[in-house]
């Protein structure tokens, strides 16, 4: 059960908690987690997705499962609020999440956290260590906890790892929080984004709106790297605070082609009577920060002159700051560069003050294929218009749900034999993994059988086609 938590004396309410941990309603493997012939997992469930944490942490009776050289596949969307979530490694005593995890662009809704007695870490994951990590998409997240320590509500730890292509939606209530990754170090961080609408300080330090600590892996000098990443933070609630910044406390590696957006400072600047750290990209810079923006906070007490109260970047520890600069809004959705930069390309000199300009040159600069495009579209952060990855809208996330999908089968998962059911079926064609086809038969009427008994377990494409030409689409999960 949740451990009892005091209200504070903030004005912004708080969820009700779930009474009860995902782990504690998922005790033996469930229909919804499958494991292919090559020992890969597929989560078709939100049962299936905590199952994933039951094993990392050796729950049940179950052997600590790192996931190392496996890849762990999210092929539905799930709603996990109907419990609290436990982390993926979390506790500091057994091993790191060590495989791959591809969320595939599904969506992860309505996780929720809060403090475990069991657990050393919180977040999503809780340890990642050589890891990768891509293409989850998180929406209506929840933290709550006032004495929280460092928590990041995608990971907490993550060392020597790769995380690409994340978008991360959640509210935080607690002590040192981060809405994406608390301490990166000698990890590797691009093309992702987190919105947080209320982050709010109940008990400590808040420190970062997107990772606290940038820092070098110890065990063999790796640089952190963050790359092609933004942060908006809608509103910022505190009673104690020190730092902010897109990298809160220090950076020791290279943060190129971000920017951070603070929309409000509430009850400013706190009891600590310092007033909180301004909105840079990082307080104390030992590395290099290159094409990195954030804006000025609006409602920010003027009569306040000591160091904490500078909005602009803070050169401590002798790193260099490169083409960094605050942006404002001029105009409906336009935000302007205080100060124009300069990029030397292919077709010559190009200056810009705009900053979705000032982003997309520096990705043409940078000619990187794995590097995403900034487009200008309106995604609701505080109704303004701010940079986003082209073809995502984070504001209305694509769940990829199935419309008006006569077809039917069933069950599934199964053994091998599935029952397709539909109206006027004329052909069902069964394509695997690596999209080979693997068989095809004819059907007439509106139910036929499709026996996969001689196939191996996994996942397979079934594309089904009417009489009248149209074909439907959908998965199969052969046990």
């Amino acid at each position: 059960m949740p451990k009892e938590v005091e209200e504070n004396t903030l004005a912004h309410t708080h969820r009700e908690l779930p009474d009860q941990y995902w782990v504690d309603i998922v005790t033996e493997q469930p229909d919804g987690y499958v494991v292919d012939e090559n020992g890969d997992v597929h989560i078709y469930t939100a049962e299936g997705l905590a199952w994933v944490s039951v094993l990392s942490n050796g729950l049940h009776g179950q052997e600590v499962d790192d996931f190392e050289g496996r890849t762990i596949s999210l092929e539905t969307d799930v709603d996990m609020s109907e419990a609290i979530w436990v982390p993926i490694s979390g506790k500091y005593e057994i091993s790191a999440f060590k495989g791959t995890f591809n969320g595939n662009g599904r969506v992860i809704d309505g996780l929720q956290m809060t403090w475990c007695e069991e657990f050393n870490k919180e977040g999503f994951f809780g340890h990642l260590f050589e890891a990768s990590v891509s293409n989850i998409v998180m929406r209506n997240g929840y933290f709550y906890y006032p004495d929280a320590g460092a928590i990041g509500f995608l990971a907490t730890r993550v060392e020597k790892s790769l995380i690409d292509r994340c978008y991360v939606e959640c509210e935080m209530h607690g002590g040192y929080n981060v809405p994406f990754v608390y301490s990166n170090s000698g990890s590797t961080i691009t093309n992702s984004m987190v919105h947080c609408p209320m982050l709010e300080n109940l008990n400590g330090h808040n420190s970062g709106a997107f990772v606290a600590e940038n820092r070098i892996y110890n065990g063999d000098e790796t640089l952190p790297v963050i790359q092609n990443c933004a942060a908006i933070i809608e509103k910022i609630e505190f009673t104690y605070s020190e730092l902010y910044g897109f990298v809160g406390e220090y950076n020791h590696g290279l943060i190129e082609n971000c920017y951070v957006f603070i929309g409000e400072m509430m009850n400013y600047p706190g009891s600590s009577g310092n007033g909180g750290h301004r909105n840079g990209i990082t307080k104390d810079n030992m590395g290099e920060v290159h094409n990195c923006y954030y804006n000025r906070i609006r409602n920010y007490d003027p009569s306040f002159t000591g160091y904490y109260m500078q909005l602009d970047d803070s050169p401590g520890g002798g790193g260099g700051f490169y083409n960094t600069s605050p942006f404002v809004e001029e105009g409906r959705g336009h935000w302007k560069l205080v100060n124009s930069i300069g990029f030397e390309l292919e077709n010559g000199t190009v200056t810009t003050d705009d900053l979705l300009e000032a982003l997309n040159f520096k990705v043409e600069l940078l000619s990187n294929p794995e590097l995403l495009d900034w487009c200008d579209v309106a995604i609701g952060f505080d109704n303004q218009q701010l940079p986003v990855f082209c073809g995502i809208n984070v504001a209305e996330t694509d769940e990829h749900q199935t419309i008006n999908n006569p077809i039917v089968l069933s069950p599934n998962p199964s053994t091998g034999v599935f029952t397709v059911t539909g109206e006027n079926l004329k052909q069902i064609e069964v394509f695997d993994a690596l999209g080979q086809r693997i068989t095809s038969l004819q059907a007439n009427g509106n139910r036929s059988t499709l026996d996969l008994s001689g196939q191996p377990a996994g996942v397979y494409l079934i594309n089904v086609t009417d009489h009248n030409g149209t074909v439907y689409s959908d998965k199969v999960v052969k046990q």
